[in-house]
């Protein structure tokens, strides 16, 4: 039997979030991110997210200050690569690949969906 149009719609090659997910608070991250996930195809599909990936230590005064503003404002926050494989854990995505480049202060986190 043939794939069905509703088949046809899962599993899109990408998906992309460009300065989403630090205005949410963890919890909404999560909730947002499963549906994502819940419409990957474990074999093509890819996340990416394009957002700021904060040094552990000496944070330059500029991307702190953008902490606490996404903070104040939104309950959301600039993080750091453990505080994005936190969430990531959390949904079952697997990191492979942080693009970043020495123009810019985002980074591209690129994520599958991790097979059981």
């Amino acid at each position: 039997m043939g794939r069905s149009l509703a088949d046809e719609a899962l599993g899109a090659r990408a998906y992309f979030l460009r300065s989403i997910l630090h205005d949410w608070s963890d919890k909404q991250c999560i909730q947002m991110l499963r549906h994502i996930v819940a419409a990957m195809d474990p074999e093509k599909s890819r996340l990416l997210i394009d957002d700021f990936v904060v040094p552990d230590t000496n944070v330059h005064w500029l991307t702190a200050n953008l902490d606490l503003v996404m903070w104040l404002y939104f309950s959301g926050m600039e993080r750091t690569m453990p505080q994005w494989k936190i969430l990531f854990e959390a949904v079952d995505l697997e990191l492979v690949r942080v693009w970043s480049t020495s123009s810019s202060s985002c980074n591209v986190i690129e994520l599958r969906k991790r097979v059981p």
